[in-house]
């Protein structure tokens, strides 16, 4: 349908990540889609694992990556939450002029990774006016219990 800026939050996966999903990059036969963002992150008060390989079906791509093999463990480490420069939490944001600032955080506070997402501007041309399009943020929560999808139009 043509939909953009759609944005993942995903948590309880035991590390840190923000994926970039992109037609240009599919190997899985399907690229009608616009790209994607997915933002990973914690928990923050557990052991951390992963990431396994990834499936590039729909041309994800490790924008950024914080997980055991980052800091040279064996890919299937499983770690304690007392190797706690793992843990990571996240925030994200929207301004006044529609744009999505997330943010992946270390536990000592410091800002892993940053991401600005800019709104798309729509022009109707009947009108000659000019609208953001917003985003379309998609929530998950553990285990894929629930899905919550908020359309936020600015």
């Amino acid at each position: 349908n043509g939909i953009e800026n759609v944005v993942s939050l995903t948590s309880d996966v035991h590390f840190t990540a923000h994926v970039n999903l992109s037609p240009d990059r599919a190997e899985g036969g399907f690229t009608d889609f616009k790209p994607l963002d997915e933002f990973v992150i914690g928990p923050i008060h557990a052991g951390s694992f992963g990431p396994n390989y990834m499936d590039t079906s729909f041309g994800a791509q490790y924008e950024y990556e914080m997980g055991p093999l980052s800091l040279g463990y064996e890919r299937w480490a499983n770690l304690a939450p007392e190797v706690n420069e793992l843990q990571s939490f996240g925030h994200a944001s929207v301004s006044e002029t529609g744009e999505l600032h997330v943010k992946l955080i270390g536990i000592d506070g410091s800002v892993m990774h940053e991401k600005i997402l800019s709104p798309v501007v729509l022009n109707d041309s009947a009108n000659e006016e000019s609208t953001s399009s917003g985003c379309v943020v998609v929530v998950s929560c553990p285990l894929g219990l629930f899905s919550l999808f908020v359309m936020m139009m600015f």
